[in-house]
């Protein structure tokens, strides 16, 4: 037997009146619909210090985060060891363009005011957003108020 012989009967099958036939490609199907994109958020990277600072009152700023669920301002003493809510005593309302008293973020706003802060005191602030674009956590600002 030589070599080619060989390599078609690894590759062939046999029928029934003992004919060697080379086997058939079986076709997989292909679907016409293109796989769902995964969608790709990006975390609020622009977190930063507003310049307002009063009595025991912080400002932030921040991009809008479009389709967000759920918005809330995190704290740590301990150097991102532990994170709790920040007060928040108001945001502002980017389409009207003002600071409202409301303590609830949404995915319009691009500032926010906490209070209830220590002067003296190291902190650390991020923002968590859930659902949208932005979801995720934001970057992290350090400073001592």
């Amino acid at each position: 037997m030589e070599i080619n012989e060989i390599m078609f009967a690894n590759i062939s099958k046999e029928i029934g009146n003992g004919e060697v036939v080379p086997p058939v490609n079986e076709e997989i199907p292909v679907s016409d619909e293109e796989a769902p994109a995964e969608v790709q958020t990006q975390p609020i990277t622009d977190f930063s210090i507003n310049g307002y600072k009063g009595e025991g009152y912080l400002t932030f700023r921040f991009s809008a985060a479009a389709g967000a669920s759920n918005m809330k301002v995190l704290q740590s003493i301990d150097g991102g060891q532990t994170w709790t809510d920040s007060v928040v005593v108001s945001v502002y309302d980017g389409p009207n363009g003002s600071y409202i008293g409301t303590s609830t973020l949404s995915e319009t706003n691009t500032g926010v005011r906490v209070s209830e802060l220590t002067a003296g005191r190291y902190y650390e602030f991020k923002i968590v957003v859930t659902g949208g674009d932005h979801a995720g956590d934001s970057n992290i600002i350090s400073t001592i108020y």
